[in-house]
């Protein structure tokens, strides 16, 4: 519990510094989101540069703490714009966008990701 509340703290002085994040724990959870006018185009499933700077930023918090990461799991979002199907797939490739970031690009463990759409909830 103390090694998590520490990671907490320091994800929480990354976001203090503006890293577009919001970072908070939930059970024995601990929670990011990225703010939605950094992380894609309105109907696009593309990740933008500030977001993958926020990501590197945190991961490199994460890998300082890799005892304690089992598992990212990380859930698409849209708006409630449009076709719900069409939202659904948009944030599941949204989902799939960062999960491929973190593994291409940042040579995380892809066994440990988990990447999922949940539309516009």
């Amino acid at each position: 519990e103390v090694k998590v509340d520490q990671l907490v703290a320091e994800l929480k002085k990354l976001e203090q510094r503006g890293q577009h994040f919001e970072v908070r724990k939930n059970g024995p959870d601990v929670l990011l989101t990225l703010e939605e006018r950094v992380t894609f185009k309105t109907g696009e499933y593309v990740l933008l540069d500030p977001a993958k700077e926020t990501l590197r930023e945190v991961m490199g918090t994460l890998q300082q703490h890799r005892n304690l990461v089992r598992e990212i799991e990380i859930l698409g979002h849209a708006d409630r714009r449009g076709d719900p199907v069409d939202n659904w797939r948009l944030s599941a490739a949204r989902a799939v966008s960062v999960a491929g970031f973190l593994v291409h690009a940042l040579g995380e463990n892809h066994c440990m990701i988990i990447a999922s759409g949940r539309g516009a909830y």
